[in-house]
């Protein structure tokens, strides 16, 4: 690799957002059809947290009789990492490393127009590191 990729052609394009106000069951419903683990939480348009698969895990755990009343927003993350599609991605890593975030949630012009997960820095890290230490070519990554 001779030069940094861009945060664009690392993150998750164009991911779900679930509405504020939508109960959780539909959060739980559309992480499943999307096999996802988190959805970037609008209201009014706007993007304004983020709710993860553990967030409706703990709460149905203290919870679980009177969890079907309570929304999105009652649980979601509001002060999530988010970016500009415009922000190097060196940067945009440290960043979720040192607030040991597993998501950045990217914009562009004050839009969601991807995510950028752990995941998706670790797939890039593995190509890096294949790239710069080949295996040997009896030695199959999986």
């Amino acid at each position: 690799m001779k030069h940094m990729p861009s945060l664009a052609s690392v993150m998750t394009p164009f991911p779900q957002a679930i509405d504020y106000g939508d109960d959780l069951q539909a959060a739980a419903s559309m992480m499943e059809r999307k096999a996802s683990v988190q959805l970037p939480v609008i209201r009014k348009g706007d993007l304004v947290g983020i709710v993860t698969a553990r967030d409706l895990e703990a709460v149905r755990a203290v919870v679980p009789k009177s969890v079907n009343s309570w929304t999105v927003g009652d649980v979601a993350e509001r002060d999530p990492y988010v970016v500009d599609i415009g922000a190097r991605l060196d940067a945009v890593v440290k960043t979720m490393s040192t607030r040991r975030a597993t998501t950045a949630l990217v914009t562009r012009e004050g839009k969601l127009v991807g995510i950028l997960t752990a995941a998706n820095a670790c797939a890039l890290l593995a190509r890096v590191l294949v790239e710069a230490f080949p295996p040997p070519e009896d030695d199959q990554v999986a």
